[in-house]
């Protein structure tokens, strides 16, 4: 009997007629679900409830649909739009196909396919009461306010990922989420996440920031108690005083050799250390215009503005004699070749100061007082700030030994283009002792200036501004 019954089915199946029918209800098609964790191995254990959308008006949203399903260990959604959706149903068409037996019609329906994903109630999930004993609505963002009864969801104003709807069992829902989660950052929030649905590279990176952070966290320790200790052990003031010290050391760098014991000015910096017996020669023929300048020629120079305003002064005073006069010319030619080579900034080219330039004066100028440096694919001497100070110190130098150890500070400050509470800083570290004068200028008129004095004994060392604000912040 089975057998037969079977056999009618078959060829009733065979001898059907197809009758598209459209959507089963108005602007409603069937609905088809899938699982996106697997396959349902007991169908008739699952609670299907479908939310359409009551905006009739626009016409994008009046087809949204949610499909909530519950079981006893899951509750799953599936929706029609937004980045959940699947792409099939833009790009095919799906039916439903209802044999009736009696007529022998196969009545074929518009459908609609579904995903259904697991749902887990986030930390910041607001679980609201729609109506009726499990049926309850989580707003991941900022819920609608206008919502219908149990069955009946609005969506008029909803917008991707804020709200969705599912079966939930009243005791199932919490109203707010335990205290040890509320403590926890986005970041910790999204490292959970990824630690429990992220892909394998996605972990690995969570697993390599967790082992740097603690790398971090361990070494920031290491060094704050080696801090400690070393406080502990030496005191602040033992510290501040090395502090102070490194400093001093620091600007002792850009000075030339100092003797502080030295019987007379002149032997305190020493002029072999500015110019070597070998460099004093070479300067011979460069500096022979200096030696033979005329009050014509200084008139010139002033005119063409050739040359800065301190080495026109020295220039107006070269001696008659003509053993301290040619000392005098070579040294006045060496001061104005490390002014002008000091406005400089990188030195590009293999000659400092042009054609011109003796080549043992051109090697000293670029091995003593610049620094290497890559840029571009090339090597550079760069003219640092701390090589710009050594210039300064070597020109203070020389400038002494030109005008029998007494100069203008002020003068040679704004020929070298630099702040005079730096020229006053640098003046000081060189033990000079720093006084004020009134010059006359051009127009009758006067002006404060800072005269520089090398005398002996050398007065004591002095902390720059700069060190003693460091020590008054302690």
């Amino acid at each position: 009997m089975g057998g037969q019954d079977g056999d009618t089915e078959t060829e009733a199946l065979q001898s059907a007629r197809w009758l598209y029918c459209g959507e089963p209800d108005d602007r409603q098609k069937a609905v088809l679900v899938q699982f996106s964790n697997g396959k349902l191995q007991n169908p008739g254990d699952m609670h299907f409830t479908l939310y359409n959308s009551t905006d009739l008006v626009n016409p994008r949203q009046k087809s949204h649909r949610i499909v909530a399903a519950e079981t006893d260990r899951l509750s799953y959604v599936g929706n029609n739009f937004g980045t959940g959706a699947l792409k099939c149903n833009t790009l095919c068409r799906h039916f439903v196909g209802i044999l009736n037996k009696t007529s022998g019609q196969m009545e074929v329906y518009d459908a609609e396919l579904f995903n259904m994903q697991p749902l887990f109630a986030g930390v910041e999930t607001q679980v609201i009461r729609l109506g009726g004993p499990h049926l309850y609505l989580l707003a991941l963002c900022q819920p609608t306010n206008n919502m219908a009864g149990t069955g009946d969801l609005l969506l008029s104003r909803l917008r991707q990922g804020h709200c969705i709807a599912v079966l939930l069992d009243e005791d199932a829902i919490e109203r707010e989420p335990p205290q040890e989660t509320q403590n926890k950052t986005f970041r910790d929030k999204l490292d959970s996440c990824i630690e429990a649905f992220g892909s394998t590279k996605q972990k690995r990176s969570l697993n390599s920031r967790r082992m740097n952070k603690v790398g971090s966290e361990s070494l920031n320790i290491s060094v704050a108690k080696a801090a400690e200790n070393i406080i502990d052990t030496k005191g602040v003031d033992a510290l501040v005083s090395d502090a102070l010290q490194d400093d001093v050391q620091d600007d002792s760098l850009y000075l030339p050799p100092c003797y502080a014991d030295a019987a007379k000015p002149e032997d305190v910096y020493r002029f072999e250390d500015i110019l070597s017996p070998a460099e004093y020669d070479a300067l011979e023929s460069p500096s022979e215009a200096f030696r033979k300048v005329t009050s014509e020629d200084i008139l010139k120079m002033i005119e063409e503005n050739s040359h800065c305003s301190f080495v026109i002064e020295m220039l107006k005073s070269l001696p008659a004699d003509e053993e301290h006069r040619n000392r005098q010319a070579r040294s006045i030619w060496f001061l104005d070749a490390l002014i002008r080579f000091r406005a400089q900034k990188v030195i590009k080219g293999k000659s400092a100061l042009g054609p011109g330039i003796p080549h043992i004066i051109n090697t000293k100028l670029l091995k003593q007082f610049t620094c290497l440096t890559y840029n571009n694919g090339r090597l550079q001497n760069l003219i640092s700030s701390s090589m710009k100070a050594k210039i300064t110190a070597y020109a203070i130098i020389l400038a002494l030994h030109i005008n029998n150890f007494q100069i203008d500070l002020t003068a040679l400050q704004r020929d070298l283009k630099l702040s005079e509470k730096r020229m006053i800083e640098i003046a000081k570290a060189m033990r000079l002792k720093i006084s004020k004068i009134k010059a006359s200028l051009a127009d009758g008129r006067e002006e404060g200036h800072r005269l520089g004095t090398l005398s002996v004994p050398l007065p004591p060392a002095q902390t720059s501004d700069r060190q003693s604000k460091r020590k008054k912040m302690y």
